[in-house]
């Protein structure tokens, strides 16, 4: 029984760990469709096409929305928040309501395939798409679930003045809080906003955006490095310490430039300096500016 259980932990931590990298890889690929259209500065239909596939991908793989699916079936089988007071349902009832959930939740994710277009092509806010999308999927799922326990019963069915108040008022808490995760991503008009900014950021794949830590010169490129990773790009050093925040860091070498909060320590190495950072990572620090990295030391006590 012990073995069945570390097996079935294993089991579970893999696919949590394949669901978070394919929610990652689907952020990617949608920042690529967004690049895509910025570039051409026109839409056609295969960006579109694409653009909704994996919106409905990162949806798929947002683990939000499984909480919110179990959580709807828990309220409803405990508060009998969809059934009919009195009517014994009998042992299908937790069959019925499971499939309501599914229902609840597969309505406005279909639903996505016909507003991300509209948020494309129209550059309406996400926002009020998500406003939509409560307030048809509210619509949609109060004229089909009556179908769910008319298969099963003859009675006890709610049909769309009963339910529509009160799927409105859990697609309107459950809908907001799904695309506050993932708004920043999804949104169109947030993509072009990042590439407009004039700070180094607007280089990094959403999925890499966060505080900074350091800016290394490697051969033609830089590597910038934030909380959420390191990627590559083909910019000179020059070019972008002028792209960091001012008096947020300092070039500590002619190959490296270190945001001030995340210095550790300075340690002398027979004669050679380096600067360790919050992360670990040790950066070598010109004998020139290792009065500078001091005084930032010392100021933060």
């Amino acid at each position: 029984m012990q073995q069945f259980l570390t097996s079935l932990k294993h089991s579970f931590g893999n696919f949590q760990n394949w669901q978070a990298a394919s929610f990652d890889h689907a952020i990617v690929s949608l920042e690529a469709v967004f690049l895509r259209i910025a570039e051409k500065e026109r839409l056609d239909k295969k960006d579109i096409w694409d653009a909704a596939k994996i919106t409905l991908r990162i949806h798929r793989n947002n683990t939000d929305v499984y909480a919110i699916i179990f959580g709807l079936t828990i309220i409803s089988l405990a508060t009998g928040t969809f059934s009919e007071p009195g009517f014994d349902y009998g042992p299908w009832r937790p069959v019925v309501i499971g499939l309501a959930a599914l229902l609840a939740a597969a309505i406005p994710y279909v639903l996505l395939l016909a507003l991300v277009p509209i948020h494309l092509i129209f550059s309406i806010s996400i926002w009020a798409l998500v406003a939509v999308n409560v307030v048809l999927s509210s619509i949609i799922f109060s004229i089909i679930e009556p179908a769910i326990p008319n298969y099963f019963y003859t009675g006890g069915i709610l049909y769309f003045d009963d339910l529509f108040w009160k799927i409105f008022v859990f697609y309107a808490l459950a809908l907001p809080f799904v695309h506050a995760r993932t708004h920043q991503v999804m949104c169109f008009r947030k993509h072009k906003s990042r590439q407009q900014s004039p700070t180094i950021q607007k280089y990094l794949p959403i999925d890499k955006i966060g505080p900074l830590i350091a800016v290394s010169a490697q051969d033609h490129y830089v590597k910038i490095t934030t909380e959420k990773g390191s990627h590559l790009v083909r910019l000179s050093m020059t070019d972008a310490t002028k792209l960091v925040p001012e008096n947020s860091g300092v070039r500590v070498h002619r190959s490296h430039w270190v945001a001030n909060n995340t210095m550790l320590s300075l340690e002398n190495n027979s004669g050679r300096y380096f600067v360790t950072l919050q992360n670990g990572t040790q950066i070598p620090v010109a004998k020139a500016q290792v009065g500078q990295v001091q005084r930032v030391l010392d100021s933060r006590g």
